[in-house]
């Protein structure tokens, strides 16, 4: 549970960009399957991995209860815009100020989502011991090498 608020950006903009990465792969080979992304099941398996006492699991709800409401209102905002991006992306002709101006919105969005994932670790961290730290760490290591790995097959599609 603790090592959830760490990722949940990660994990959307894992799904964001793979997702994407996999529709245009699909598209290139006439596929129709999207590519898996990170399975949800593994990821909340290796979070359950921590060991997690009650106490802490807890402590945790109780961070993440607190701050529901703007981890709420952020994902939903942040995929709304995100899509709205999509679909100026993909409008034709392309408007280049639109997009640009979009795209700023979604920095923004982005800026604020990274603020309040910081702002809930600080909350969350003290929670954990150091192993359970260390946990963090190397999850987040695999996921980095899953996200690179995925990334290079898209690239290594794209160039045929």
């Amino acid at each position: 549970m603790k090592k959830y608020i760490p990722v949940v950006g990660l994990t959307l903009a894992t799904l964001l960009l793979v997702g994407g990465s996999s529709w245009a792969i699909n598209q290139k080979n006439n596929h129709h399957q999207p590519l898996a992304p990170l399975p949800l099941c593994e990821l909340l398996g290796d979070i359950s991995s921590l060991g997690l006492t009650e106490s802490q699991k807890s402590a945790a709800k109780g961070v993440l209860k607190k701050h529901l409401p703007e981890i709420s209102a952020t994902s939903h905002d942040l995929v709304a815009e995100h899509r709205k991006l999509r679909d100026l992306i993909r409008k034709e002709p392309a408007n280049s100020e639109a997009i640009q101006k979009q795209a700023a919105t979604l920095g923004q969005l982005v800026t604020k989502s990274a603020l309040n994932r910081a702002s809930i670790a600080q909350e969350i961290l003290p929670i954990l011991g150091d192993d359970q730290k260390a946990a963090i760490r190397e999850i987040q290591a695999k996921m980095d090498a899953r996200l690179d790995q995925k990334l290079e097959q898209v690239l290594k599609a794209i160039e045929g």
